[in-house]
């Protein structure tokens, strides 16, 4: 079995040391396709990722397990598609894609390989259930994301999280036990990144601003972030993963959360 796994990231440096560094000795391969999307572009966003991506970046690219692919498609789906196909070169049996904000520990990759090590062949593709993670390391709701996709010679994704089989037949799923990842996306003080990705939306789908920004639904100020009152937000009482206990974030108290337990 062979898994080939990407992650797109473009200023988006908060976290993404430790999810690169918790991720890449789980696939055979992990490439790091770093840029904004053309459609991106016309909020003011540049072409290549800041010194503080590229810092990181550069930490662990070694071209024999980790590469970095520059590229500038026209939409987040383009730009993940290069992922795919790249899969599809390698004959990767499964493509695993991850955000730069996502952390994963080696039990729940352990996990995950050995439940697609026996994987029926029905299976198109693995939604992970996650911690996400809001103003705070000890605040979360319920996060399943779609990660884990089966290679196919026509795969493709036609949403920006959504591939498309037309040549297999098959069923989604989900893999079992533990939370799979914590996603720290809404405890981060880089602002810039949540009112892109928001604009990028609204230029999908021009309704959005109206319906989650205007009315109050999505919302930052001051690095503070509303969400949705139908995400019911828990108060976490377990552990983070060891990789977080440098963080300055974890090692500062930056969102005064007090004691934090490590696995």
């Amino acid at each position: 079995m062979k898994i080939v796994s990407f992650m797109c990231v473009y200023n988006d440096h908060e976290y993404l040391d430790q999810a690169i560094e918790s991720f890449k000795n789980y696939p055979d391969i992990l490439y790091i396709i770093e840029g904004s999307w053309q459609s991106s572009q016309k909020f003011d966003a540049a072409s290549r990722s800041n010194e503080l991506v590229y810092d990181i970046i550069n930490k662990h690219v070694d071209n024999k397990k980790v590469f970095l692919i520059q590229a500038n498609e026209p939409r987040e789906k383009d730009q993940r598609n290069i992922g795919l196909e790249l899969a599809k070169q390698h004959d990767a049996d499964w493509c695993h894609m991850l955000d730069a904000d996502e952390v994963y520990t080696p039990k729940t990759l352990d996990l995950i390989k050995r439940w697609l090590n026996r994987a029926p062949d029905g299976i198109l593709g693995y939604k992970l259930l996650s911690f996400n993670f809001i103003n705070s390391f000890k605040k979360w709701y319920d996060g399943k994301y779609m990660r884990i996709y089966k290679v196919t010679p026509k795969c493709h994704f036609y949403m920006d999280n959504d591939v498309a089989w037309p040549d297999k037949e098959g069923i989604i799923s989900a893999i079992p036990g533990p939370r799979s990842f914590y996603h720290y996306n809404y405890v981060r003080k880089n602002v810039d990144s949540f009112w892109l990705k928001m604009k990028y939306q609204n230029d999908q789908d021009p309704t959005m601003w109206k319906r989650f920004i205007e009315s109050g639904q999505y919302k930052e100020e001051n690095g503070i972030y509303t969400i949705p009152d139908s995400c019911q937000i828990y108060k976490y009482t377990g552990k983070h993963p060891k990789i977080m206990k440098n963080h300055p974030y974890f090692q500062n108290d930056v969102f005064g959360d007090g004691e934090i337990e490590y696995e």
